[in-house]
This record gives structure tokens, sequence and C-alpha cells, in this order.
């Protein structure tokens, strides 16, 4: 007689496919997620040990006091909250379900730092990769924060680098990508900006203005960008490439508050502070939201000898927009400034400003502006 055996039993391929990649998603979800890639978050910083060192602590202002933090993270942005930001980051991150890889990436945007990058590893790796796509999972936002990261660590020279590699990408991304050509377009000019933004931290304004010119050719009538090339055009001296492209501006739709404002920065320029404040009050008259303007007025007013005028501008200017001028690095620097020239021993104005300052600036406010050892 015949023995009949029977076969063992075939996995469908299918089935063995999709649990292949569902252990591979977990895998890496749980390395992004894993509490060990996180280091501690400073619990301080600059500003606060000011406050310690000049304010007794039954007087010293709660900082942060005035907002709710159940509006979310990017009220926390708006605010430079950058510590409560980092925790509820770190906390959603490790909370997160490991299979949600794409999203686990988007969350760690604003808590990874240099060390956490080396923990992540490349950013175009395989496994960082859909399989059924093959597009990226990296948010773009998380390769500007690698590109610019290194400038804050006092290492210029290689966020250049990064930031002239990452415009490189941009550039191949429209070749491989063609189903969202514009956005990667929109994406090289980004980070162009950026770019042009770093040039001038490190002041090299020549290569900074070579930087807008090459965003000037994709976006030719661009308000904003001819706007921002002809005043660092000022600031290079260069009234003539200043002046054409100002003239460039008053072709396009721009408003005569734009055009006005840039005519009384060219007069500052060139030294006539009387017609330069004319200008800038009939400006404020029309927009006393123009915070620039008003900034500008008073500076237009010290050069006039009008120190005490000066100071009421931007006294005004910090007491009626508390969470914009008043924690504006410049306009207090130029306040406490203009504090040192006006009284003997400033001291106990700054004071004041600091406390002011501290009901509304966040993680991120350099304490030096404020001119208080």
């Amino acid at each position: 007689m015949e023995t009949l055996v029977e076969d063992a039993p075939v996995k469908p391929v299918r089935a063995t496919r999709q649990k292949q990649e569902r252990q591979r998603t977990l895998s890496l979800g749980y390395s992004l997620n894993s509490n060990a890639n996180f280091y501690d978050i400073p619990v301080s910083d600059a500003f606060n040990d000011l406050l310690e060192r000049y304010i007794p602590p039954q007087e010293r202002p709660q900082r942060h006091v005035t907002f709710d933090k159940a509006k979310g993270p990017d009220a926390m942005v708006m605010n430079n909250m950058w510590r409560s930001i980092a925790k509820y980051a770190r906390q959603q991150i490790v909370q997160s379900d490991p299979s949600q890889v794409e999203d686990i990436l988007k969350l760690g945007l604003c808590q990874l730092a240099s060390a956490e990058f080396e923990k992540l590893g490349d950013l175009d790796r395989p496994e960082l990769c859909d399989m059924h796509t093959n597009q990226s999972l990296v948010p773009f936002e998380l390769r500007i924060l690698w590109g610019t990261l290194p400038s804050y660590l006092k290492y210029p020279t290689l966020a250049l680098e990064r930031i002239t590699m990452l415009a490189v990408y941009c550039k191949k991304m429209q070749l491989k990508d063609v189903d969202q050509v514009s956005l990667w377009q929109r994406r090289e000019v980004q980070t162009y900006l950026v770019l042009a933004t770093h040039w001038i931290n490190i002041r090299d304004y020549s290569s900074a203005a070579a930087t807008m010119q090459l965003i000037l050719t994709k976006l030719p009538d661009h308000i904003d960008v001819l706007s921002s090339l002809g005043r660092l055009y000022l600031q290079m001296g260069d009234l003539n490439s200043a002046n054409r492209m100002f003239d460039r501006i008053q072709e396009t739709d721009a408003t005569a508050e734009a055009i006005k404002t840039n005519k009384a920065f060219t007069l500052m320029a060139q030294g006539e502070w009387l017609q330069a404040r004319d200008i800038l009050q009939q400006v404020y008259e029309y927009n006393k939201d123009n915070l620039l303007v008003m900034n500008n007025l008073a500076v237009c007013e010290v050069y006039l000898g009008n120190l005490v005028k000066s100071i009421e501008i931007l006294e005004t200017l910090t007491e009626n927009n508390p969470t914009s001028a008043g924690t504006c690095e410049t306009a207090v620097l130029n306040m406490c400034t203009l504090y040192e020239l006006r009284y003997e021993d400033a001291t106990e104005k700054k004071i004041e400003v600091m406390k002011q300052v501290a009901r509304w600036a966040g993680d991120s406010f350099q304490a030096d502006c404020i001119k208080l050892q």
C-alpha cells in the first residue's frame, strides 16, 4: 500500500515579508524612542543666574508665569520656551508607539542636540527610508537642525559646510523626486536664506550678499528679498547697489510704508539723521505697531542729541510690546546703553529692565544685552 505523506504547509510569502517589515520597523522604533538616547536637560540658563545675582528671592519675578503650557509645543516655540519643548518632546518620544517611526523622528526635532545626533547616526541610512516608496522618513527640519547646530557650538565653518551640502541635496531631490519639484525648490530657497543668515552672523557680508543674489534669481520680484538685500548693501556701505534694490522695489506692488522705511535707512547710512527721523516719524504715525521703525527712530534721536527723547521712545516701545520688543535683545541693549549715557550709575535702571524682561523672555534670551556683570 502506498503511504500518503502530507506536505508541510508553506507560509505565504507576502505574510512573511510583512512580518519581517514590522519587525524591522519595531527594531528601529525601539532604538529611536529609547530613553538612553537623551541627555539631561539644563534646568537653568545665564539669565536665571543674572536674576539670582541681582534680585533677592522675595522680589525675583517668576519666568513664564503668564504662559499656558496647555496650548502645546507650537505656542512654546513662539515664546522661546526651549527647555519646556525639550521636556515635552522627550516625554512624547519615550511614550510613542515604536512602530510609529515617522512620528518619533518628527518629535525628535526639538530635542536632538549634537551628541544625540551622533546616536541617531547617518540620516540617509536605509533604515530611515520608507520600505515601499524609498523616501526618507527624516523631516527636512531635522536636516536644517543638523546643518545649523555646529554654529551654536562655535563651529561656524562646519555649519556653513553642512548648509551648503543641504542646498546641494535639495537640488538633487528636484531631479529625483519629480512629483515634488516645487517643494524641493522652496526648500532650496529656505536653505539659502539660512546660509545667508550664517554669513551675516560671522560678518562676511560679501558672501551673504552673493547668497541673497542667488535667491533673487529664483524670486526676482520678492519684496522681502529685495529689501533685505538692499539693507545688507547699506550695511556694507554700498549705497549704489542698495539704491538699485530699492528702485526695483518701487516697480513692484510694495506698500508706501516699505518704500519710505527703506528711504529712511538710506538717509541714515548717509548721516542725514534729521531727514531720516522725519520719514520714520511719518511711518510711525501711520503704523504704531512697526517696532523696527520705532527702534531706528530712537537711533536717529540719539545722533540728533536728543538722548532723553530716545530713551522715552524705547521705554514706550518695550512697555507697550512686552512679548516682542520687550524681549528683543537689540532694543534692550540699546536702552541699557542709553541708560549708561544718561545716568552716572545705571545699575538700578538695568535691574528694573531685567525684572520686566524676566516675565516674558524665553530660554534663549541673551543676558549680556542687559550689560550687567
